[in-house]
């Protein structure tokens, strides 16, 4: 027998136990849930058990508006049992969430059910890398390795950076990237505030690596970290960075610095455009890259109208309601 609880803003102790059962997750970590909670989401923790524990688990942020409740869960869990998703079904209709978002940001390959209603679905993947091995970069890819032998003959350093400085040129050069990718005909998405990069910082959930050639940053990237894991939340480079070499030769040295410092598992991070420019990157690393198939989901559950008439109705039903004593 399956059994499913929700905690609202689970206590320390409770953080504490889920980070220790998922130590390469950077999306169930303390200062991850903190972080989202320092944003105005509500938190939650949504359990399955069954004899004799915890089967899957999951965090779930919940953001209200006048009309619309959307609860976003951005990493869910491999082989959920039913009771999981059934459970949560039920939290959604009892909350009136109108939006359920699911993402697989860090998860295992999963595969999300059909939940009945209006629902989107996109596949995608993220490539990882074990740091536990004596030659993680194993069979790096031969136009990474010049990348690399660029970068070093250019005298380029890779160091840690949290300065509003930093933070600046992070957000300039994802900018860069992007429009660099959009001229070449790859799909882009939305790109990440100052805010958002400094408020990660502040509650140290991630922090930026970045390449220099002097007094110029060439290459940024923001991890998100965990205590075994890590994970490639966002990056970009200047057209000298990508010149010399300095988007690998970035990666690669946070790759180390982290392996030094006891990580294992290095997540390169996802695309949804397979086969295109972001994935050759992130498989040129090392031939032991693993390439994680997932999808995501958005599922309507009730449109802003019904969702205004259901409480409506539950508040009028509330208000008639005889009395006792």
């Amino acid at each position: 027998m399956v059994s499913f609880a929700a905690h609202e803003d689970p206590d320390e102790q409770a953080l504490a136990a889920v980070a220790q059962a998922a130590p390469e997750s950077p999306f169930k970590t303390p200062a991850y849930v903190r972080w989202r909670q320092g944003s105005g989401e509500s938190a939650w923790l949504f359990e399955a058990a069954q004899a004799p524990g915890v089967t899957a688990s999951a965090y779930g942020f919940l953001r209200s508006g006048r009309v619309r409740r959307t609860l976003e869960i951005p990493s869910c869990p491999a082989e959920a049992p039913d009771g999981f998703w059934a459970g949560l079904r039920a939290w959604c209709r009892e909350r009136n969430v109108t939006s359920l978002v699911i993402g697989s940001f860090g998860s295992p390959a999963t595969a999300i059910p059909d939940f009945g209603h209006a629902m989107s679905r996109y596949q995608r993947r993220e490539y990882s890398l074990d740091l536990s091995g004596p030659s993680p970069f194993s069979g790096m890819r031969k136009g990474h390795k010049h990348s690399l032998s660029k970068a070093r003959r250019a005298g380029l350093s890779s160091n840690r950076a949290a300065s509003a400085d930093a933070v600046q040129a992070h957000i300039s050069l994802i900018a860069a990237s992007m429009e660099r990718r959009s001229r070449n005909g790859e799909a882009v998405g939305g790109g990440i505030t100052a805010e958002t990069v400094s408020s990660l910082l502040a509650s140290g959930a991630g922090e930026l690596i970045q390449t220099r050639a002097a007094d110029r940053v060439l290459a940024s990237n923001l991890f998100l970290l965990a205590s075994h894991g890590v994970y490639n939340h966002t990056q970009g480079a200047s057209p000298e960075g990508m010149e010399c070499g300095a988007p690998v030769f970035n990666v690669h040295e946070a790759a180390l610095l982290y392996a030094a410092e006891g990580r294992t598992w290095f997540n390169l991070g996802g695309t949804a455009e397979l086969d295109g420019g972001v994935e050759r990157f992130k498989t040129g690393f090392s031939k032991s890259v693993n390439s994680i198939p997932l999808e995501a989901a958005t599922i309507e559950l009730y449109s802003p109208t019904a969702r205004v008439l259901k409480s409506g109705i539950s508040l009028l039903n509330n208000y008639v309601r005889p009395r006792t004593t």
